[in-house]
């Protein structure tokens, strides 16, 4: 009787510590708290050390230079691209237009007519399914 109390107690400091150390959801930790950063006021003065200029005079913006022109080399770089373009749009649009069919659709369904059968067909016919039932 002894034993079986001191392995009781055993396992349930076992699972106590497993349920303190291995279950951190249950221990709520507090985040440390950071001082917070006074700033004190200083005075503003009066004066100013900025300088305002003189408003009436006007500045007067001069337009940037235009920009140089291109080379014969590039221009005709680019006219050769252009010309490759517009030739790969012609192709795309010969692509897309769809070839008209040359097969005539015909417009009349021809519906067969339907035979009605004989009077004395159907007689028979009622008569065998009468007597199978």
């Amino acid at each position: 009787m002894v034993k079986s109390t001191f392995i009781s107690i055993g396992l349930h400091v076992f699972f106590i510590l497993v349920a303190y150390y291995g279950l951190p959801s249950f221990k709520v930790i507090e985040p440390f708290e950071q001082p917070i950063d006074i700033v004190e006021d200083t005075l503003i003065s009066s004066k100013t050390v900025l300088k305002l200029g003189n408003p009436n005079k006007e500045v007067k913006k001069t337009p940037p230079p235009p920009p140089p022109l291109p080379s014969k080399k590039i221009i005709d770089k680019k006219n050769i691209e252009l010309k490759k373009k517009k030739k790969l749009k012609e192709m795309a649009e010969l692509i897309k237009k769809k070839p008209k069919s040359k097969i005539e659709k015909i417009k009349k369904v021809s519906v067969p007519k339907v035979k009605t059968k004989p009077k004395e067909i159907k007689q028979k016919q009622k008569k065998l399914l009468a007597r199978e039932y």
